[in-house]
């Protein structure tokens, strides 16, 4: 029988081989943590990036260009009925008063094409822009004054220089007399690039350059606060009475089950139900601040 024996070591080698385990341990600590951070900031690096190339390219996309010109808001014309109500202004002749502002910036254009062209500048929302400035400012009826339109969008397209003037007439969105329109203008100082105001107070609009978010932003909130006033005392009543109030049975463990197993569910699925059901089967209203509302009040157990 063999026996085995053990060594056994003097304070001061212990102490050595202790200390020695200890540096090694710190070693590849020092060198994890130095490893954590680099990766630390190649992520935030990465990170800075992705935000820096949203930023650049999202914030020229908030805003748009303006052509300024003088504008004769005759009464006679805007507001035949004298009543400088939006109903009598809706009768008046905008348009007319627009094209002759833009018809003068430009120096009177002559003949059928040109004076086209020249109306091609302005977004087809002027009309509703001026008439809306009118309402809350009806002192400025009968003067002569500076007044801001938008462009449409394939002018703003070209100032962006996402158009090339090069290109072959027939194969450009706009010909060479609205571009020679909008250089004259340019020229004079007055086409302006600045955040756009159709951005937060307007809505959903085939012409681009009128669109916003305002209908999206109000409808969000409508429909959130649908959601928490059914979701939050219906959610906290069914979660006290089946944590505090409910025997534990059968019964409560499939409704937990179910409950757990409707976060599994796609939304789509959701969203399909509350169309056939709320809709269709119940006729409620087409609003979607109401339906969805519901709707998301039913996932957010």
């Amino acid at each position: 029988m063999t026996e085995t024996v053990k060594s056994v070591l003097s304070p001061h080698e212990a102490a050595v081989r202790v200390n020695a385990s200890l540096r090694q341990r710190n070693s590849s600590e020092t060198r994890f943590r130095a490893w954590g951070m680099v990766a630390i900031g190649c992520a935030l690096s990465f990170l800075v990036l992705l935000f820096t190339g949203i930023l650049s390219k999202g914030i020229p996309g908030m805003q748009q260009h303006y052509v300024t010109f003088d504008v004769v808001l005759e009464k006679e014309r805007l507001d035949p009925q004298g009543l400088m109500t939006p109903e009598s202004l809706s009768s008046g002749d905008f348009d007319g008063v627009i094209r002759d502002g833009l018809y003068r910036a430009l120096g009177n254009p002559e003949g059928r094409k040109k004076k086209k062209a020249a109306r091609s500048i302005l977004s087809s929302g002027s009309s509703q822009r001026l008439m809306a400035h009118l309402i809350d400012n009806p002192s400025d009826i009968g003067k002569t004054i500076p007044f801001k339109f938008a462009v449409d969008d394939d002018i703003d397209t070209f100032l962006r220089g996402m158009i090339d003037r090069n290109t072959p007439e027939a194969d450009r969105r706009i010909n060479n007399q609205v571009i020679a329109f909008v250089d004259q203008l340019e020229a004079r100082g007055q086409v302006s690039f600045e955040l756009s105001d159709y951005l937060f107070f307007g809505s959903a609009s085939r012409d681009a350059e009128m669109a916003g978010i305002k209908g999206a932003l109000v409808g969000s909130i409508f429909t959130l606060a649908v959601c928490i006033v059914i979701a939050f005392p219906l959610g906290v009543a069914t979660a006290v009475y089946l944590e505090e109030i409910a025997p534990k049975n059968r019964i409560t463990e499939i409704i937990e089950i179910n409950i757990n197993n409707l976060a599994a569910v796609p939304s789509v699925v959701f969203g399909i139900m509350g169309l056939a059901i709320f809709i269709v089967t119940f006729g409620m209203p087409r609003s979607i601040p109401l339906v969805g509302g519901i709707v998301l009040a039913l996932m957010t157990p």
